[in-house]
């Protein structure tokens, strides 16, 4: 003991270390944890509501249990502005916003149509939230797509986050988040796109989900919305209905950040035959007639896709070329007449019918999709940036040109060569 205190006698520092220990260590140990205070946003969504902006949260928040089980809390208020919106969410739920962790953000038509960029402006300044924070445009509300996003999520542990990565890594084979939208806002074509989600409501006997263990009160107890400071939370329902997803297989064109069309599954398709990261989708092509085949239809999936884009002039005008290079599998055989040769070696499945009713429906669908687009005067399929990066000089002098740059892409000479062939 005397050695002890010799010690402490000649290190001064021990012995504040040790009060400073025996006086706070305790208060700090019972001490709730940071985010125990905090509303962990995962989800935002933006409606419009006459000239305010309603501002949808699902957030998470932990509770003092022996594990934090974190549960899941819908909130809403209307404001005049973004901030302000949150601001008063804060009051209504009793707890700091907190946006680290937000994934997905969920804009309505309305909010589409009336120009995208004043409405994530907030969002892209604010330093906590992430770039790669995915955008979707819901048909009908935001709002009522977060409802959906709690019930699934307090049934089955999946959410927004998921099925739009899903959807971006395995329909439309590119990134759709605050990045890329502001990268197309900016570019020289002005032009980006978003998935389109829509939710509709089915008969059910039971409750629809939307509180489950995050049916907790907002605090603010309000409509949601009846005046700016509206504040709604949804707890257990009793309602005969539940939400599901009834399509989310389109996509929303935008140009300088404001809806401009609307493109299909079979315009999805046409642009992915142009994206060499596209693969794993499938196409059908139809009446497949000669000495092999007696009018079949066939289901194919795009296993591997070789894409060369070239930008050129020829006599003195712009030509885009796309040589594609598909490798295929064949998913099924449809025929009133089936032959035991249908089973037979794959590689006697791969006729010249076969490979020219691909190129046909290849080249039908992008000419169709190209119609489109040209009379929207809108550019998604990365024309402008073949042509500006292959042809700099030459092709800036004739785009410059142009008494309406808007124009430019029915002033193209368009080309396709398309070679399939057979996964064995």
């Amino acid at each position: 003991m005397k050695k002890f205190l010799k010690i402490l006698i000649h290190h001064p520092i021990l012995v504040i270390a040790i009060i400073i220990l025996v006086v706070y260590l305790p208060a700090g140990l019972s001490l709730a944890p940071e985010g125990i205070k905090r509303q962990h946003v995962a989800t935002i969504g933006i409606d419009i509501v006459e000239e305010n902006v309603e501002v949808s949260l699902l957030s998470y928040f932990s509770t003092e249990s022996q594990g934090f089980q974190e549960n899941y809390l819908f909130v809403s208020a209307i404001a005049p502005t973004i901030p302000e919106a949150l601001r008063q969410i804060e009051i209504n739920s009793g707890r700091d916003v907190a946006l680290t962790h937000t994934t997905v953000i969920v804009i309505s038509e309305k909010v589409a149509e009336a120009g995208l960029e004043k409405y994530l402006d907030f969002f892209y300044r604010d330093d906590t939230v992430s770039n790669n924070a995915h955008i979707i445009c819901a048909k009908g509300t935001a709002k009522e797509v977060l409802k959906y996003e709690q019930q699934i999520v307090n049934s089955i542990n999946v959410g927004l986050e998921e099925l739009s990565l899903y959807n971006s890594q395995s329909v439309l084979f590119t990134d759709i988040n605050l990045e890329s939208f502001y990268k197309g806002y900016f570019s020289q074509v002005k032009a980006s796109f978003l998935g389109l989600l829509e939710i509709s409501e089915t008969a059910s006997g039971s409750s629809s989900g939307d509180g489950g263990q995050g049916g907790s009160s907002s605090g603010g107890g309000s409509s949601g919305g009846e005046n700016g400071a509206g504040g709604s939370s949804s707890g257990a329902s009793s309602s005969p209905t539940e939400l599901q997803i009834k399509s989310f297989d389109e996509v929303l064109v935008l140009k300088d950040g404001k809806a401009k069309l609307v493109l299909n599954r079979d315009d999805i398709r046409a642009m992915n035959f142009l994206n060499a990261k596209a693969t794993g989708f499938d196409f059908q092509i139809l009446g497949v007639n000669d000495d092999f085949y007696d009018d079949v239809d066939m289901t194919l999936r795009v296993e591997k896709n070789l894409v060369k884009r070239r930008g050129y002039f020829e006599n003195g005008k712009p030509v885009f070329e796309a040589n594609i290079m598909i490798q295929v599998s064949i998913d099924e055989i449809l025929s009133d007449k089936l032959k035991p040769e249908y089973f037979s070696n794959k590689k006697n499945l791969f006729t010249e019918a076969v490979v020219k009713k691909i190129e046909a429906k290849v080249k039908g669908d992008f000419s169709a999709l190209l119609q489109k687009l040209i009379e929207n005067r809108t550019d998604v399929l990365g024309v402008f940036s073949v042509l500006h990066d292959q042809q700099f000089g030459r092709f800036m002098g004739w785009y410059n040109d142009l008494e309406n740059k808007d124009d430019f892409l029915s002033l193209i000479t368009f080309k396709m060569t398309v070679i399939p062939t057979l996964t064995i």
